[in-house]
């Protein structure tokens, strides 16, 4: 079983703070992380690297200065065989649709979300590991690809 950590919206900007323990658990041996934007500062996609490879968007509050690495505004990507489209805002879902999107992550919203449409199957947005909702003090996503595709919001 193939296992991706998805986050967005990290939003911290200060050296010093550092992602919740619970998200280094919550990502405990997964293959990859999916990071959908607003990250802030460089040094939070390199302690996601310390958990597992990463690949990222750069979303409205990351100013392309503080990161050493370039963050296209979206990407597509083929996980184990599903495309899987990487947005900071979510597109409009036709257009994604019509490019036969299997996977949309999006974040922007710090709001968590699980949702299937007719043009793409699967809408992931983990919300904010650091910022709380009505859901929870902060929140990821974890999506397992077998021969079937499994999400689910884990509260942290």
């Amino acid at each position: 079983m193939y296992k991706v950590g998805i986050i967005s919206d990290t939003r911290i900007a200060t050296p010093g703070q550092s992602l919740p323990a619970r998200v280094k658990e919550a990502f405990a041996g997964v293959d990859l992380i999916i990071h959908a934007g607003n990250i802030t500062k460089e040094f939070v996609l390199e302690e996601l690297e310390r958990v597992a490879p990463v690949v990222a968007v750069r979303g409205a509050l990351d100013d392309p200065g503080d990161f050493k690495r370039d963050l296209p505004a979206s990407r597509t990507l083929d996980v184990q065989g599903f495309k899987v489209a990487v947005h900071n805002q979510r597109p409009e879902i036709p257009a994604l649709g019509a490019e036969k999107v299997h996977i949309l992550v999006s974040g922007n919203t710090c709001t968590p979300g699980i949702r299937e449409t007719e043009e793409v199957p699967l809408m992931l947005d983990p919300g904010s590991p650091t910022i709380a909702s009505k859901h929870a003090r902060g929140t990821v996503i974890l999506l397992k690809i077998d021969k079937l595709v499994f999400s689910y919001i884990i509260k942290l």
